[in-house]
């Protein structure tokens, strides 16, 4: 039994495909704790007097409007981290958890689990931090990985070494 330090490095095909799936595994991952943090802000929000639903067609943006501060900061995150993400599974999956701890922290603040409500922090405040520290986070687990050429190098080289299809 080898130790997964003495593994042979990965060829340029096996990289491209982690990269591929780290891209979309963090877009995902981002999109779906967006969503979950639009609505638990939307039900904290006293909206009875604002009657966005009844504008018709225009009710969907009207309830995106309302929750833009909840999905700011996953937004520049998934930004961020779609430029920097790797082939590393290590750096993703610790970003993952770092992403959705920091999200359900978050809720919590929201739903009045942490503390009381008198002396949490302003909802300015809270998206700021938390979208600092998903910067934070992304530039330095995928800081080895921000250069894009190594990118576009290991797909041309995968291309290039990648087995020819047999005929049928």
């Amino acid at each position: 039994m080898s130790s997964p330090l003495l593994t042979p490095p990965l060829d340029p095909l096996s990289k491209l495909v982690r990269w591929e799936f780290n891209r979309k595994l963090t877009l995902w991952m981002h999109g779906g704790l967006a969503v979950i943090s639009g609505f638990v802000y939307l039900s904290t929000l006293h909206i009875n007097h604002f009657a966005y639903w009844r504008a018709g067609r225009w009710a969907g943006v009207g309830g995106l409007v309302l929750c833009f501060p909840a999905l700011l900061p996953y937004l520049l995150s998934a930004a961020a981290s779609h430029r920097l993400i790797g082939h590393d599974r290590i750096c993703t999956w610790l970003f993952a958890g770092i992403v959705t701890c920091g999200a359900v922290l978050t809720w919590c603040l929201f739903l009045g689990v942490i503390g009381s409500n008198d002396r949490l922090p302003s909802v300015p405040v809270i998206v700021i931090v938390q979208t600092l520290g998903y910067w934070l986070a992304a530039g330095t687990l995928f800081a080895g990985f921000k250069d894009e050429t190594y990118h576009r190098e290991a797909k041309a080289k995968a291309i290039r070494t990648s087995r020819p299809q047999e005929p049928r």
